[in-house]
């Protein structure tokens, strides 16, 4: 992207790795996705909080898994005795705290690498579809306010 480049949906000038979001109505600058959690763009303003968004979603995800892990499998009181809609429902939560550590240390793995390399998901994967990978100009994503 130029300097100076208009965006075909605003009608207005865009700053430079900038892109349209559809969602959003609005271009947002070093656009690396559009976050359903956050409902709002993640860009160069707000990659920080997304960071920290993921970060303590991923500590609540392994602090749950703890907490359910030490009270199903280190009971031996008889006190602490399981009915069946207790058992389910742990499993079912420990299901869920599984599925919310997977993806989010798959999205910290994912943001980092674009923090690391200074390319976006959007960015990468339209390098990534036109075989220009290797070309990157883009420089790392400060992490300052």
């Amino acid at each position: 992207d130029s300097p100076l480049s208009m965006c075909s949906q605003c009608q207005t000038f865009k700053p430079p790795f900038s892109h349209h979001c559809r969602i959003c109505n609005r271009c947002v600058s070093r656009m690396d996705h559009h976050c359903p959690w956050m409902n709002n763009c993640v860009g160069v303003g707000n990659m920080k909080h997304f960071i920290l968004f993921l970060v303590y979603t991923w500590s609540c995800s392994v602090f749950s898994l703890l907490l359910l892990g030490w009270n199903y499998f280190m009971c031996s009181d008889e006190d602490c005795a399981f009915n069946v809609f207790l058992t389910q429902l742990v499993r079912l939560v420990t299901i869920l705290s599984l599925g919310a550590l997977l993806f989010t240390s798959s999205m910290i793995m994912n943001v980092t690498f674009g923090l690391m390399t200074g390319i976006g998901t959007i960015d990468r994967l339209k390098k990534k579809a036109n075989d220009t990978i290797g070309d990157a100009v883009e420089e790392p994503i400060p992490l300052k306010d």
